[in-house]
């Protein structure tokens, strides 16, 4: 047992040979002890699982502490390096976690980055239990998804009529209406729209009042209008 002036060393310090004070040397990071007297840091105790330890702790200074939310803690874990739970997992709000396999998958509709408690599906996407980020599952193409939470590929509704969804995180969301000279009467999950046919024209889409003029417009007597024409033009 190492003495220094004939008292003990301080429990959470060890005291080697020629010490002059009872806390010459701490009890290093991952580490902890409430024995007096100890002579080398290899005397100090591994810090327990399920917790993280700074240098000189002991069991009453506050300086081994729970291990955060979201991390692990194993046998012998310093304070401030302690391993994250993984992309696609989370504790599920516990601390003391001592093992990997204490971090649990993430909760259907959410995603959850490294170290990070569930976030809620962004739109245009769905978040399978697991999801390790935000665009990890978008939407097939022909589909979309208006709401946030969706929590699998059933969730992802048909494109529409007069719409195309490719497979693109922003057109996931909200599809878009088919550009002038172009259309989609046919299809409600289409990943592209046609090209106009000649003697007809085909005006832009749009969503006013909740409608959408899909078909092209035949020419009137008189006219003319080649392929992808947004308009019809008088015969001369």
């Amino acid at each position: 047992m190492s003495i220094y002036k004939g008292k003990h060393c301080a429990a959470g310090y060890v005291c080697p040979a020629g010490s002059s004070v009872s806390t010459s040397v701490s009890c290093p990071e991952g580490t902890w002890s409430d024995r007096l007297g100890l002579a080398n840091i290899e005397e100090c105790d591994k810090c327990p699982a399920g917790y993280q330890c700074a240098a000189a702790a002991t069991s009453t200074n506050s300086l081994i502490t729970d291990c955060p939310v979201n991390s692990y803690c194993p046998a012998g874990t310093e304070l401030n390096a302690t391993p994250l739970c993984p992309a696609g997992t989370f504790t599920g709000g516990h601390t003391n976690a001592k093992r990997l396999i204490d971090c649990l998958p993430c909760t259907p509709g959410n995603y959850c980055l490294e170290g990070g408690s569930p976030i809620t599906c962004v739109a245009g996407h769905y978040c399978p239990e697991g999801t390790r980020f935000s665009t990890q599952y978008a939407c097939p193409a022909g589909y979309v998804n208006l709401g946030t939470g969706a929590t699998a590929v059933t969730d992802c509704l048909h494109c529409g009529i007069g719409k195309y969804c490719p497979n693109s995180a922003e057109i996931a969301v909200h599809g878009t209406y088919c550009a002038a000279g172009t259309y989609n009467n046919a299809s409600t999950s289409a990943t592209i729209c046609e090209i106009c046919p000649a003697g007809y024209y085909c005006v832009a889409t749009a969503d006013t009042a909740g409608l959408v003029n899909a078909n092209p417009e035949p020419c009137a007597p008189g006219t003319y209008s080649a392929r992808g024409a947004t308009n019809q033009y008088e015969c001369l």
